[in-house]
């Protein structure tokens, strides 16, 4: 396998549905329990690239929760990117999807204010909405651009 081939292979796995590069990825497991959790996501020479599509009102970002696992009675968890609530978390139907099922949450512009203030990193916290004893699960957080 040549050195092309296995660049290729690997910019294959990362594309997502619709052809887009993802802007950022925390490629490394997070778990929810009763408390806030916090990803930063490293933007580094995406940044521009984020700051003209959240500003552009034909192109969108998305947050992809990816690797959904649920373990217990889990409630429903607000999304906040950059100190801005985008969108919540429901991990229905994932229990039946044995670690494979995955959410989406739109980014506003509004919540690219610290990065448009050269921050070098997008802030994601996930804040539960309501108590519940269980654990919430996923493997990979990416920013795309749809």
């Amino acid at each position: 396998m040549g050195p092309f081939f296995s660049f290729a292979l690997v910019a294959a796995l990362t594309v997502n549905a619709s052809g887009a590069l993802p802007i950022a990825v925390h490629d490394r497991p997070v778990e929810l329990k009763q408390k806030p959790v916090s990803v930063a996501l490293k933007l580094g020479r995406q940044r521009a690239r984020a700051l003209a599509v959240a500003r552009d009102p034909h192109r969108h970002l998305m947050l992809y929760i990816e690797g959904i696992s649920v373990e217990g009675n889990v409630a429903v968890w607000e999304v906040r990117v950059g100190g801005v609530v985008a969108g919540t978390l429901s991990t229905y139907g994932a229990e039946e999807q044995q670690g494979k099922f995955s959410a989406a949450v739109p980014v506003g512009a509004e919540a690219l204010g610290a990065v448009q203030k050269g921050a070098k990193s997008l802030l994601v916290t996930f804040v539960p909405a309501a108590s519940a004893p269980g654990t919430i699960r996923f493997r990979r957080l990416r920013l795309i651009e749809e």
